[in-house]
């Protein structure tokens, strides 16, 4: 395999890892557990995916 399939790879378990790890370190959070602080992250989460997506679609 080429060497960016590898690096790929890596990348995508480093991702995993960290989005466990955000994931669990947000649980120590009472707020972060409520249904206000699920929904303030919802919206934290599709505006940055948004403003990222539009960011990367704005070079093509």
């Amino acid at each position: 395999m080429k060497k960016i399939v590898w690096v790929e790879l890596i990348l995508l378990f480093a991702s995993i890892l960290i989005f466990r790890s955000v994931w669990i370190f947000l649980d120590t959070f009472a707020w972060a557990s409520s249904g206000v602080g699920l929904a303030i992250l919802l919206m934290v989460g599709l505006v940055a995916s948004v403003c990222a997506l539009r960011e990367i679609n704005r070079g093509s």
